[in-house]
């Protein structure tokens, strides 16, 4: 079961009182053909930050990353909340590099400038060397 978000910069976990949940990674030994596409997307969220992650089963997301409208209220009465789902099962994707909600104070503090260059330089390198392989 996952325990924290894997996204760059957040440590969040699963806490009910602040309402974040923890999303796994969907799709993990899928072979399908559009599963594995949605995985995709989600793994390159990931990776646009944190360049040289791999995922695994356990892998998560939380809810910090998705906009309110990713979700679907499961049971009118209830505050079950659950991401969009089609006919194939999750069809929404992580697009939110927000600020996380975490019980480190580091976590609070805005990206230093030094930071922001090296998160450029090495997507930029790595995708560099994805196209000329």
């Amino acid at each position: 079961m996952p325990e924290k978000c894997v996204v760059f910069g957040c440590s969040n976990v699963r806490n009910k009182e602040k309402g974040i949940l923890l999303h796994p990674i969907p799709f993990y030994g899928k072979s399908e053909s559009e599963k594995q596409k949605r995985r995709k997307k989600w793994v390159d969220f990931v990776k646009s930050k944190r360049a040289h992650w791999e995922p695994s089963e356990h892998s998560a997301v939380c809810s910090e990353h998705f906009k309110e409208e990713d979700y679907t209220n499961r049971f009118a009465d209830d505050l079950v909340w659950r991401l969009k789902r089609d006919e194939i099962d999750v069809c929404v994707f992580p697009t939110r590099h927000a600020r996380c909600v975490s019980s480190n104070n580091a976590a609070d503090k805005p990206e230093s400038e030094r930071s922001k260059w090296k998160v450029r330089h090495v997507s930029a390198s790595f995708i560099l060397r994805v196209k000329t392989s």
